[in-house]
């Protein structure tokens, strides 16, 4: 199938690479420079205004001119062009004084524009559009009125509709592609007598699902795979002006038969201010979890959540011992074997695994390695590290029905939602990584021609 690029990719790019040949100012940045030239300019009037009127001009250069008019005796007539002469060059001076300190205000700005001098002001306008997004968060959280997506497919996140993202205009590369490939195991293939029964029951609706799981859309972020049982396989394709939900319910992009996977269980957006996109989970039961990378330490905090295999524990406390000032983690297992046991834990560093030799051993947890991950003190905090381990060490994002907070996605970063597992990709890093990989094969086939004409001469 031929794949046709919307139009208003090529435009986008079109612009893009016009506008990095010229200085590029943003609404945010327009905002921001106008706003403070604005504020800038009535404090300054309003500040000489109130100077001027504390020195009382007027009453000063009366009380002046007449003891000169008596000393000089100089005539009414006199006098009164005196005092319009000195109040016009009081007027004069003051906005004076106005117009250069504006022009100075200018000239600073344009400036830090020009040797790129301004992010301070850039960091100060990105906290003011989290404290925001926060703000939004919280006023959507304790509204009365349920999500529409809760009863039906209408539902469009505020910050993923196209014209938001028109008219906010944050620079977004149009190429900064997310794929999301799937890492679940290969489905069980269907006996003859479980297909007939299958077709039976698919029968009447055979075309329209069909129709729809070969759908592809991957101009508008959609989902590149077939909805079919039979394509678990597949991979998502998202772009930086759609963002994708995932769970149980059909309207989803990543659609999970999972029973332990809710209808709305997690989403990724994409944030144009960091430029990354972002894991969320949407207040799910079971939770959403990030596996830690091997040999990278994760440190820990009060409340967090750890999934090894099928056993699950979370940090109760962290504190010191009061009699001899030694830190200490307890830990209380909430799933698995061992729940309802609390395990505390010093500066000596504990292994977890399923062998005896471990100091934490998880016997009748067949998901869980050998020697699985180590706890550790390192000075400033414990940190779980997972010592490469076959089903992985992760993190809970959020307690069970709590919308948990933004979780950035690193390249090659494995989530997990049930008994899901996806891995995140950018498309600059692939495409890094691909041309690296060909150089790499350029380099050692000049090598393997030079080594055999050196062996044949």
């Amino acid at each position: 199938m031929e794949k046709k690029t919307p139009l208003y990719r090529s435009h986008s790019g079109r612009s893009r690479r016009h506008s990095q040949s010229m200085v590029h100012w943003s609404w945010l940045h327009a905002t921001a420079y106008s706003s403070a030239i604005v504020a800038s300019v009535a404090y300054m009037h309003n500040q000489l205004t109130l100077y001027f009127k504390s020195l009382d001009a007027q009453q000063v250069n009366d009380e002046l001119l007449y003891s000169l008019a008596t000393v000089a005796t100089i005539g009414s007539e006199q006098l009164d062009g005196l005092h319009h002469v000195l109040s016009e060059l009081a007027s004069r001076l003051r906005w004076l004084l106005v117009i250069l300190s504006l022009a100075v205000w200018i000239g600073t700005l344009v400036l830090s524009r020009r040797y790129h001098l301004h992010s301070p002001l850039r960091r100060v306008t990105k906290r003011l559009g989290i404290y925001a997004d926060k703000l939004h968060d919280w006023r959507h959280k304790h509204c009365k009125t349920k999500p529409t997506w809760r009863h039906g497919n209408n539902y469009r996140h505020r910050s993923t509709t196209r014209e938001n993202w028109n008219d906010g205009d944050l620079e977004i590369d149009e190429n900064d592609l997310l794929i999301v490939s799937s890492l679940s195991p290969e489905p069980r293939h269907l006996s003859n007598m479980e297909k007939q029964y299958h077709d039976a029951d698919v029968g009447k609706d055979n075309g329209r699902d069909k129709m729809r799981g070969m759908t592809e859309d991957k101009g508008e972020g959609k989902i590149t795979r077939s909805n079919n049982k039979d394509d678990l396989g597949g991979k998502i394709v998202l772009q930086p002006r759609e963002g994708a939900q995932g769970g149980r319910h059909q309207s989803n992009q990543i659609i999970s038969d999972d029973p332990y996977v809710s209808r709305f269980h997690f989403q990724i957006q994409y944030d144009p201010m960091e430029k990354e996109y972002y894991l969320q989970d949407l207040g799910s039961t079971t939770g959403t979890f990030m596996f830690l990378k091997p040999d990278a330490p994760k440190r820990l905090h009060v409340d967090d959540r750890v999934k090894l295999g099928d056993t699950e524990f979370e940090v109760s406390a962290i504190d010191e011992n009061i009699t001899t000032g030694m830190p200490f983690l307890r830990i209380r297992f909430t799933d698995g074997p061992l729940t309802g046991i609390c395990q505390t834990i010093g500066k000596t560093s504990v292994t977890l695994g399923r062998h005896s030799t471990n100091a934490l051993c998880i016997t009748e947890d067949d998901s869980i390695s050998g020697r699985h991950s180590v706890i550790s003190y390192f000075g400033n905090g414990f940190y779980i590290t997972d010592l490469h381990s076959t089903n992985g060490t992760a993190i809970r994002l959020s307690a069970s029905g709590k919308k948990s907070r933004r979780r950035y996605l690193l390249h090659g970063d494995v989530f997990g939602v049930g008994s899901n597992r996806f891995m995140v990709e950018y498309s600059h890093q692939l495409a890094a990584q691909r041309r690296l990989a060909q150089l790499m094969r350029k380099a050692q086939d000049e090598d393997d021609a030079i080594a055999a004409a050196s062996e044949q001469g």
